[in-house]
């Protein structure tokens, strides 16, 4: 057993391995986030079959959400300043001081940050920072706050869902990455806040979420529409309600189900539109999800944002038909286009696009 070898332990043996673990220990971090960073930019997760870094972390790597949020939020942000990662390897910084340093990393040189919080506590290295970046002081304020949350929920009408004071759910802290980390990685895929929902017995599961006022009158004509369809205080069975209409139409607009099935059989069109009968073929076959399959058998399992594939490029003379069409994932439709036309031409593209829609952006906005 590991705790009986310790415990039997000499201090003169168990103070200094646990300060050599301990290095090893902000090494071994520092290595993991080095290659979660370099797997992110290279977008290896979607060669092994997962939509996004996120859901690569969760189920090929095995992390928490909570450890695969801190992580890969760090490594995004030591990739832009590659200093952080010998800075962690050596145990100068720690990977809280990472999320500490990360607004500041904007309008100052990492070199210099570092070596102002090397070896501070977490206390210690937020006193340097507000000294270093010092703020003017907040203007004198005076108003009142009301602490009766389920008066002003109901007032206001702007929660919906637990109304139960003695049985409060409450809300995580933001998992969300900084917004800085963002920005300096590229066009990576936000990291999902987590919602509020929570497993209950019976196959059922508690929501609560907060809306503004005009969704909250969205909510209210809602219910008056379904009249007695639905009791006065049943919040759940309305959403239920809209759910089914909110997808159906989608599944109509975006993948041609529920449309009329009389007339011909879709034929080949030209070009890259597609009829409604031929995306419901396709949507069907492919069962609604991404149909990337990895070398190693592994399927994705995303069915977010599904995008139709042409398996053979149009401008390598595939066709739009059944057999050459695939439902696939934005990641993996980008992670095929790479591997077809090469990622320095599909980046030079997208460079372009993006350069495009930013002058249409300023042309409006003058």
């Amino acid at each position: 057993m590991l705790f009986a070898c310790v415990s039997a332990q000499s201090a003169s043996v168990l103070i200094p391995e646990t300060k050599a673990l301990l290095k090893r220990e902000s090494d071994c971090i520092a290595q993991v986030l080095a290659r979660l960073a370099v797997i992110d930019d290279r977008r290896l997760f979607a060669e092994v079959g997962y939509s996004s870094m996120y859901e690569f972390c969760l189920q090929e790597l095995g992390l928490t959400e909570r450890a695969a949020l801190n992580r890969l939020t760090a490594a995004r942000i030591a990739f832009a300043h590659p200093l952080l990662f010998d800075a962690l390897a050596d145990g100068r910084i720690s990977m809280s001081t990472i999320f500490q340093l990360s607004y500041h990393l904007r309008v100052a040189p990492a070199d210099e940050l570092v070596a102002g919080v090397a070896h501070l506590s977490r206390a210690q290295a937020q006193a340097w920072l507000a000294e270093r970046f010092a703020k003017p002081p907040l203007p004198t304020k005076i108003e009142s706050v009301t602490t009766d949350r389920r008066r002003r929920s109901m007032d206001d009408g702007s929660t919906m869902g637990l109304f139960d004071e003695s049985n409060p759910v409450q809300h995580p802290p933001g998992g969300a990455a900084p917004a800085n980390s963002q920005e300096s990685t590229g066009s990576k895929e936000p990291l999902p806040a987590r919602a509020q929902v929570i497993p209950c017995r019976e196959e059922r599961v508690a929501y609560q979420f907060t809306v503004d006022r005009s969704t909250h009158e969205l909510f209210l004509k809602a219910r008056a529409l379904l009249g007695n369809e639905v009791a006065p205080g049943d919040v759940a069975n309305v959403m239920a309600h809209a759910l089914r209409a909110l997808v159906r139409e989608r599944e109509k607009s975006r993948h041609g189900l529920h449309s009329s099935t009389r007339g011909p059989a879709p034929t080949t069109p030209k070009g890259r539109y597609l009829p409604a009968r031929l995306r419901a073929i396709v949507f069907r076959r492919d069962g609604g999800r991404c149909a990337y399959i990895s070398d190693a058998g592994k399927r994705c399992e995303c069915r977010r944002a599904l995008q139709y594939d042409h398996i053979v490029p149009l401008a390598q003379g595939g066709q739009t038909n059944v057999r050459n069409l695939r439902l696939l994932c934005p990641a993996h439709n980008q992670f095929e286009a790479d591997r077809r036309l090469g990622r320095a031409f599909m980046d030079a593209k997208r460079d372009a696009r993006k350069q495009g829609s930013s002058s249409h952006s300023i042309e409006g906005a003058a």
